[in-house]
C-alpha cells in the first residue's frame, strides 16, 4: 500500500489520511489488490484511496500491531517520554508487529518532511 501511496505522489497530496476515499475506487481497489492488478487503477484514483485502504486494514486487524493493554501506556509514554516510546512500543509488540510499525513510521516521516504540502505537522 505504501509503495502505491508513492506513486500517486502522496508527499504532495493534502489530507490522505483525513479525508475518506471514494467508496467506489476503495472497493475496486479492494478487489484489485486481491489479484494483484492494483496498478491498472493508478490513474483512476488519488493517494486518499490507498490511505483509506490502508487504514481500514489496520482497524481490521485481529491483532492489533500495539496490543490493547499496553496500547494507553504507549500513549503515556510519548506524552511523557517522547525519545522512549520507540523501544517501549518494541519491547510491547510481535516482531512482525514492530517490523509493519517501523516501516509505516519510517513513511509516515518522509510525508511530515513535505508538511508544506501535506499539511501533516509534527
Amino acid at each position: 500500500m505504501i509503495e502505491l501511496l508513492w506513486k500517486l505522489d502522496a508527499k504532495n497530496s493534502e489530507g490522505i489520511f483525513r479525508l475518506a476515499g471514494r467508496v467506489s475506487h476503495v472497493t475496486q481497489l479492494r478487489e484489485a489488490l486481491k489479484h494483484g492488478e492494483e496498478d491498472e487503477l493508478i490513474e483512476k484514483m488519488g493517494p486518499d484511496v490507498p490511505a483509506d485502504v490502508l487504514k481500514q486494514w489496520m482497524r481490521s486487524l485481529s491483532i492489533p500491531l500495539i496490543p490493547i493493554a499496553d496500547y494507553m501506556t504507549c500513549i503515556q509514554s510519548a506524552k511523557k517520554e517522547p525519545n522512549e516510546v520507540k523501544e517501549l512500543v518494541r519491547d510491547l509488540c510481535l516482531e512482525d508487529h514492530w517490523k509493519t510499525i517501523e516501516y509505516f513510521m519510517e513513511f509516515l516521516k518522509e510525508l511530515i518532511s513535505h508538511q508544506e504540502n501535506t499539511k501533516m505537522g509534527r
